[in-house]
This record gives structure tokens, sequence and C-alpha cells, in this order.
């Protein structure tokens, strides 16, 4: 932990590191420019921007341009678990191609743009998969098949538009476990009110049987 921007520069140069968390105040050099030097000598290494308010939400949607640089940002809210999340969802997403292939894991596929809502939801997500992964390992007798069923727990992939739902899902729809998706997100770079109606449309007509969640925040979505 440092408390600068130019601190974590240093730091990086004398060590390895496999994710870095940024906040939004890191001194001289913010974290749009952090995240860009780190990328320009490390372009494989996460990194994570924590809000800190709703307030910098606004700093964050007025850097387009900086977007890139970041491979995805969250909004604390007080609960511990947020840290726990935000490591795994980077994991799964590193691990995600290889498990599947080679250990048949299975893939949640969680489609949500909303900062404030998905940094709530997913550390809830995370639990409750680790609490039913930790029950089947209650159940093993051998040391080696309790690793191997925490190894092979479901992963998590979250999308924030309708093109990355779809890519997603294209590309890991034979170890999809289910979808769980918000209603109204971008589609072709525009926010579309029945996107995730879209979505499930596509899925369904290839998988009729996948469990699928929808979930709202507008009354109206119910009905259709």
């Amino acid at each position: 932990s440092v408390p600068t921007g130019e601190d974590a520069l240093r730091k990086i140069n004398e060590n390895d590191y496999d994710l870095v968390i940024t906040m939004m105040r890191i001194g001289e050099i913010g974290p749009f420019q952090l995240a860009k030097q780190i990328k320009a000598t490390n372009p494989q290494l996460p990194i994570l921007l924590l809000l800190n308010v709703q307030s910098d939400y606004v700093i964050w949607e007025n850097h387009e341009a900086d977007k890139q640089y970041i491979d995805d940002v969250f909004l604390w809210n007080g609960d511990t678990k947020l840290f726990l999340a935000m490591v795994k969802s980077v994991e799964d997403k590193m691990n995600l191609e290889y498990d599947t292939v080679h250990g048949l894991v299975r893939v949640i596929l969680l489609v949500e743009d909303s900062i404030h809502y998905y940094s709530m939801f997913l550390p809830s997500l995370y639990s409750a998969v680790m609490k039913q992964t930790q029950r089947l390992i209650e159940e093993e007798v051998s040391d080696i098949n309790k690793r191997l069923r925490m190894r092979v727990r479901p992963k998590v992939v979250m999308a924030h538009d309708y093109e990355e739902a779809i890519e997603l899902y294209s590309k890991y729809k034979e170890y999809l476990l289910c979808v769980i998706s918000d209603v109204r997100y971008k589609k072709d770079g525009v926010i579309t009110a029945d996107a995730g109606f879209q979505l499930i449309d596509h899925i369904l007509s290839e998988q009729s049987e996948l469990p699928i969640i929808l979930q709202s925040s507008e009354d109206e979505n119910e009905e259709m």
C-alpha cells in the first residue's frame, strides 16, 4: 500500500505485482495517468479503479479517452468483501479460457453496467458461490479432492454492455451455468431500454434450457 501515484510507479519498477487497485485522489499523478504509464511498460498487469464516493463517478465518466487503461471500476460501499470480489473477478477473467477448456469449469455470466449496483451485488454472488463450494468440499474425504473442488468452483465473468455480453456468451456458451442480466444498458454505444430482453432472445434461440435471471429497478419491466 502506498499513498501516491509516484510511489506506486516506484514500487512497480522495483517489484512484480499481480494487480493494482488505485483510488481517485493519489497526488500529482492521477489514476488515469498512473494506469497509462503502467500499461505502457506492463500491458498485461490488471488495474482496477476504486471510487470512494458517488461524486467520483462524474470524474470517471468525464475521462472517456482514458478508460481504456483501466480494466474495471468499482465503488467502495463499506463492505470489505468488495476487495475479495475485485480480486476474484480479475482472477476469474485471467483463468477463464484455460479452466473451461482443460477443467470443464462452469461459468456464470453477469451483465450489469451500474458501478454502484455490481459493487454491491458481486460480493454477494461470490459469497454464495464460495459457500456452495465449501459445502461440496466438506463432503469430500481426501485432501486432493478438496483442493480440486475449490479450483473447479464456477467462475463469474462480467460484461457491461450488449456487445461484450454477446462476445462472452458466444465464447463460453457450452460452459454456462446461468445468465444474470440487467435490462437497460448500452447496445451499439447507446443506452437501450430493452437490451437485456434482446440478449435473452438471442440466448434462448440457441439454448432454451439455460437458466436466466433478469433483474431491474424499473417496475414496468416485470410485465415484459
